[in-house]
């Protein structure tokens, strides 16, 4: 992980550049965006921060000077706290996955909308986020797709014992970042593999 501009809120904002191959003339395919979602509110700890204003015109000004390259990449950007349009209801209805409890992000933001945001860079086809142990479904909402990573770590809590095992997100990028699958592997002895999906494709 790395600190990030220190003129931006939190810490560990910051992309890596996918490149096509190890050498010299290798070309910016693909772009992973990270952001630091924050925690509780000071003012009102029974809700969340949400990712600032700062951050995201950080994120479309990034966007926008990738754009400019030829390969003009697709991105996708990582926070570990939902933003409020993870709640399905205020999707495009597709749902692959399981939704075990409530989505516990910050409140719906009408001045500054972290999707709309996303949806503005232009090139963003994918979020990704934790938070919420036992949810590992993926939706869309205006052609972005939004998932959860699926809740892999042993030291929180989970469902195993209610026969939900945990699993683990796994992405695979293609074709110079033209097309994005998934799919999540199961902590299990078969290492079972559930809900593979292409995410986008052009």
């Amino acid at each position: 992980m790395e600190h990030g501009p220190i003129s931006l809120p939190g810490i560990g904002n910051y992309f890596l550049k996918i490149l096509s191959n190890g050498t010299m003339a290798a070309t910016h395919d693909f772009t992973l965006y990270f952001l630091d979602s924050h925690s509780n509110n000071v003012d009102n700890p029974e809700e969340y921060d949400p990712i600032t204003g700062d951050q995201l015109d950080w994120v479309v000004r990034s966007a926008n000077t990738f754009k400019k390259l030829p390969t003009s990449p697709n991105a996708a950007v990582f926070f570990h706290i939902p933003i409020w349009e993870y709640n399905t209801n205020n999707n495009d209805n597709y749902v692959l996955g399981d939704q075990r409890e409530s989505v516990t992000s910050p409140p719906k933001n009408d001045v500054r909308s972290a999707l709309e945001s996303f949806k503005q860079a232009g090139n963003i086809r994918m979020t990704v986020c934790g938070h919420d142990h036992v949810n590992d479904y993926c939706t869309t909402n205006g052609g972005i797709t939004l998932c959860y990573g699926g809740g892999a770590g042993v030291g929180g809590y989970g469902a195993s014992h209610l026969g939900w095992p945990r699993r683990s997100r796994i992405y695979n990028i293609l074709d110079h970042g033209h097309k994005i699958q998934t799919w999540k592997r199961l902590h299990n002895a078969r290492l079972e593999l559930k809900h593979f999906q292409t995410l986008y494709e052009s």
